[in-house]
This record gives structure tokens, C-alpha cells and sequence, in this order.
């Protein structure tokens, strides 16, 4: 997803799914449940990443609404499967 300069993952966002992948091994019920651990801050940020590999926009103000957000395991499915997309971004600056 993106081009250089033009990511829209940072390198916060790869170690989110990069801890969550290994602290779970893979393991989809294992990740579902660790992603529902998070704190709120973090839970808004995996979604965030979720709606990004979708290609949909993320609406702050519908989340924070929420008290208690649940991610879904077809979620955290899709995330696992798109794991290879998440990278940070790369800026390269011309001296």
C-alpha cells in the first residue's frame, strides 16, 4: 500500500501488528483475544490500521463514543492476512 513517501503506516503502527503476531504465534483466537486486552488508545490504532488495508476512511469521533470497543475476529483475520502490506513509512531526503 503506497508508494515511497506516501505510506500511511508508521513505525508505531508495524510494531503494533508486529507485537501482536508474535505474541499470539499467528494463532487467530489467540490474536482476537490479545487485541481485545489493549488498552482503548491501542485499540483505536489497530482499527485504524484494519480500515487502512480496506481502503475505507477512519471516522475518530465513531469510535470514541464507544466505551467498551470489541474487535472482531474477522478483523483480526483480515489483518493477519494482510500482515505483508504493514510497513513503515520511508522518507528520503535530498541533502
Amino acid at each position: 500500500i503506497g508508494t515511497w513517501n506516501s505510506n500511511p503506516f508508521t513505525w508505531k503502527d508495524v510494531a503494533l501488528v508486529d507485537d501482536l503476531v508474535a505474541s499470539s504465534g499467528g494463532n487467530l483466537s489467540l490474536a482476537v483475544a490479545q487485541s481485545n486486552k489493549l488498552p482503548k488508545k491501542k485499540k483505536l490504532q489497530l482499527i485504524k490500521i484494519i480500515l487502512t488495508l480496506q481502503n475505507e476512511e477512519f471516522i475518530e469521533s465513531k469510535y470514541k463514543q464507544t466505551k467498551n470497543i470489541t474487535i472482531h475476529v474477522d478483523d483480526v483475520k483480515f489483518l493477519l492476512e494482510n500482515r505483508n502490506k504493514i510497513t513503515a513509512i520511508v522518507e528520503v531526503k535530498n541533502k
